[in-house]
């Protein structure tokens, strides 16, 4: 136990004169909901006492500068990099620095880390909403903080139908509005979009489709011809029926045969001779 204590206290001299210092492992660097965190863990044989220091630079600067709220950690091993991330377009490099006792160990250059953050945004948003023989298509930034970044950005676009022959391509700049005309009333189209811009060299494939029905047009005219001839028929039953039972047209009506058998013998006895 005496012996393990010596050499524990003896610890941070021998290490510097080595020069030596376990490096941290594992280095991984997300982006989840637009922030990014940086993760890491203590190497093999690491002494207890060492802490990490995390520093940025941008690949245009080349000078190095410590993440604010990331120095000097130690447990947890991770550090938010959203804030020091603030250009999307821009490509960062990222470092982990151990230390023990006010010296360091190693090269943290060994530990460096690329990100460009406009890589890892998600696919903007799609609405499509149909009207009269036409489609309304309108792009949004998964939040609305992030619009800018996005209007940067160029896309490509794809509407699609049943009919293969017809599916079309538009390329688009930023986040606006667009609108297809003359499509087929009644039929049923689809919309997809993917990053597709050579300046930023960001390619990714189409995001799942959002679908609208174009209305059918609706024509009055079987209605209406439906319509007059039911009521021609309505008509000319109720004129027959108005006819049959005498309301209109009443023919005349023979009298009873006892009612003429008595006429015609009282016109003879007028036209006998007296």
């Amino acid at each position: 136990m005496t012996a393990l204590t010596w050499m524990l206290s003896w610890l941070p001299l021998i290490l510097p004169a080595v020069g030596t210092l376990p490096k941290p492992v594992n280095i991984s660097l997300t982006s989840l909901n637009f922030s990014y965190i940086l993760k890491w863990e203590a190497g093999p044989g690491t002494p207890p006492g060492v802490y990490y220091n995390v520093e940025y630079t941008t690949e245009r600067k080349h000078s190095w500068n410590p993440v604010a709220g990331c120095e000097r950690v130690q447990k947890p091993l991770f550090c938010d990099l959203t804030a020091a991330f603030s250009v999307l377009t821009e490509k960062y490099l990222t470092r982990v620095g151990a230390q023990l006792g006010g010296q360091v160990f190693g090269d943290p250059n060994e530990t460096e880390v690329p990100f460009k953050p406009i890589e890892h945004l998600s696919l903007p948003l799609l609405s499509v909403a149909p009207s009269d023989r036409s489609l309304s298509v309108d792009l949004h930034p998964p939040l609305e903080r992030l619009r800018q970044s996005y209007n940067i950005l160029r896309y490509e676009l794809r509407i699609s139908s049943s009919n293969p022959d017809k599916m079309e391509f538009i390329k688009t700049e930023s986040l606006k509005s667009y609108k297809w005309d003359r499509l087929e009333p009644g039929r049923r189209y689809c919309v997809a979009v993917r990053f597709c811009d050579e300046i930023e060299d960001m390619y990714s494939n189409f995001s799942p489709p959002e679908c609208a029905t174009v209305p059918a047009i609706f024509s009055a005219d079987p209605l209406i011809s439906g319509m007059l001839c039911s009521l021609v028929i309505i008509v000319t039953f109720c004129i027959f029926m108005l006819i049959s039972t005498g309301f209109i047209c009443p023919r005349r009506r023979l009298l009873p045969s006892v009612l003429v058998s008595s006429e015609s013998e009282h016109h003879t006895l007028n036209t006998s001779p007296k």
